[in-house]
């Protein structure tokens, strides 16, 4: 039963500033249950994420980049997503994320960098037009790289980064999740091609699960995500995103507690 409510809360979270993968480690805390091939499931799980962002996002990120200067203008955004996405991508491969004293103990911190962003979001200056800058793409990349860290909601943290950038509520907004795609859809990538070298894989899973049920949970947590996200926007729009700050102060209690055992 706990699968699939971790689908739904993996899924759902990802609409989410709240760092849906620090959730889920709290869950696998107070439940005490570990999952087999946990990061390519978690993959697996983009893919519902992806189509809902198109789905979202495309008539927005259409006009963002090819609002003039058709061929410029394209590039320029293509280039700025790579650097971004490559410095997220070495963040990656270092690995620090899985050091055992980040795996223990980091989670409270990372809460409390979620919450810090939420609640600062509120601050900026919402009048710099977007030019795709190298310096904007490094600061965005570095800062989506950090979210790696347990606890770090990257969409918070890169909204926040872009409201500090000068960019609109709006433009802040887009280009986080636009920065995003290409990592999910790599992601969700490498998960499919470990299902279709490991067929034992889905039939485990198919073992204990209906698939139909899971296909059902995922349908599910998919129309919930969607609809969060289009609330999660208005309160962007009327500038209060911030107010989950003040939700942060729950999990950031509950890693505490974690982190207390642990060292118990």
């Amino acid at each position: 039963m706990f699968f699939l409510w971790w689908i739904l809360r993996q899924i759902i979270g990802e609409s989410l500033p709240i760092s849906s993968s620090g959730h889920v480690q709290l869950l696998q805390k107070y439940f005490n249950v570990t999952f087999q091939n946990f990061e390519n499931i978690n993959f697996l799980l983009h893919g519902p994420t992806i189509f809902l962002l198109l789905f979202c996002f495309f008539t927005t990120w259409w006009h963002l980049i090819f609002k003039n200067k058709f061929l410029v203008n394209f590039f320029k955004a293509s280039i700025f997503i790579i650097i971004s996405d490559v410095i997220t991508f070495l963040f990656w491969i270092l690995n620090i994320s899985n050091v055992s004293f980040v795996q223990h103990y980091f989670l409270p911190i990372g809460f409390c960098i979620t919450a810090i962003c939420l609640y600062f979001s509120r601050y900026g200056t919402y009048n710099k037009i977007v030019s795709w800058s190298v310096h904007d793409a490094i600061f965005l990349g570095m800062v989506q790289g950090i979210c790696l860290f347990p606890g770090i909601s990257r969409f918070a943290g890169t909204y926040a980064a872009g409201i500090w950038l000068g960019y609109t509520r709006k433009d802040a907004v887009s280009i986080s999740f636009l920065i995003q795609f290409p990592l999910l859809c790599a992601a969700f990538l490498k998960g499919m091609l470990h299902i279709c070298k490991h067929v034992d894989f889905v039939q485990n899973i198919s073992h204990n699960f209906s698939l139909n049920l899971i296909f059902l949970t995922m349908l599910i947590a998919s129309l919930i995500s969607y609809a969060l996200l289009c609330w999660v926007i208005r309160l962007i729009e009327q500038n209060r995103l911030w107010y989950f700050a003040f939700y942060m102060i729950m999990p950031i209690g509950l890693s505490f507690l974690m982190v207390k055992d642990v060292m118990l």
